[in-house]
């Protein structure tokens, strides 16, 4: 196979061969899997769920803040009869 390819491309068959072999290695870990590369992949998880808890608590937070913005301009258009500006809808 070596040589049919070395043919074909004009090279030596020693050019070829770690090529070859580099290749086969290659389809053989993404069939199989790498073992450190599911470890890293894990700790990866770990801290993605933690950004996303954060960022879930963030947007509650910003929801509330809002909320309690809205209800103060409606209060104080109901006060001072004044038309509610702000639009949250």
């Amino acid at each position: 196979m070596t040589a049919k390819l070395a043919g074909k491309f004009r090279v030596y068959d020693n050019q070829v061969f770690p090529s070859k072999k580099q290749l086969v290695e290659g389809a053989r870990r993404a069939f199989v899997g790498d073992p450190s590369r599911d470890k890293n992949r894990e700790g990866g998880d770990e801290e993605r769920y933690e950004q996303i808890g954060r960022l879930e608590i963030e947007v509650g937070w910003l929801a509330g803040y809002f909320r309690s913005y809205r209800q103060l301009l409606i209060r104080e258009a109901l006060c001072y009869r004044t038309p509610v500006k702000a639009d949250f809808d």
